[in-house]
């Protein structure tokens, strides 16, 4: 089987669920729209002209990944500020060799309002977060994701500079393995907190956006 029939027979996996549980007839049109070195980007068009914008992971890549970034987008779609895409699946490849994300397919011509862009993440962030953990002032996320294919865990901690210190600045710098930097790393973890003296107290739960 050559590689572009072995790519067509995967990106059915996510056509045949568009056209199992969308209730929008059979997938009629494919347009690749990027990749990256992790996933491709398609929009599938249905019989009856609706869009759904579908991501694709293949080689073999589960769908944790993906499971981040649904959690991301519908975390900030519960803000109801920006405009975020519905997500309607996320699963694994048939074949298990891949997995794929069905969302909705935003219309993105026409002009855009940096000033309105400005407000409408300022309001994102001020937005109660949906989470309970994130309510109750723990700082992390329901699931751990990733920086492109770097991982990222978020576990929840009640403090953001531990969280901040454990979470972020020390998992990256166990990822380097450079024993100097993780020296020179340790001598400021020791000391973050007098950095945040000022705002730590003020510093409350928010809904980022490091999916948009």
């Amino acid at each position: 089987m050559s590689v572009r029939a072995r790519a067509q027979q995967v990106q059915n996996t996510a056509a045949d669920w568009i056209e199992a549980n969308l209730g929008q007839g059979p997938v009629v049109k494919e347009k690749f729209m990027s990749s990256s070195n992790w996933s491709s980007a398609y929009v599938y068009t249905t019989q009856q002209g609706q869009n759904f914008f579908v991501k694709l992971a293949m080689g073999g890549r589960d769908d944790s990944m993906f499971q981040g970034e649904a959690q991301g987008l519908q975390a900030m779609y519960a803000t109801n500020t920006l405009r975020i895409p519905k997500v309607f699946h996320v699963g694994p490849m048939s074949n298990g060799r891949g997995s794929f994300i069905v969302m909705e397919a935003l219309k993105m011509s026409g002009s855009c309002s940096m000033s309105e862009l400005g407000r409408q993440l300022a309001r994102m962030h001020l937005a109660e977060p949906a989470d309970p953990d994130a309510k109750a002032g723990k700082f992390g996320f329901a699931v751990d994701n990733t920086i492109g294919a770097t991982p990222q865990p978020n576990g929840w901690m009640d403090d953001w500079v531990d969280f901040y210190r454990e979470r972020r600045l020390r998992h990256q710098l166990q990822l380097l393995g450079d024993k100097r930097l993780s020296q020179l790393g340790d001598k400021l973890m020791d000391n973050l907190y007098v950095f945040f003296e000022d705002v730590r107290g003020s510093i409350k739960p928010s809904v980022l956006h490091g999916d948009l």
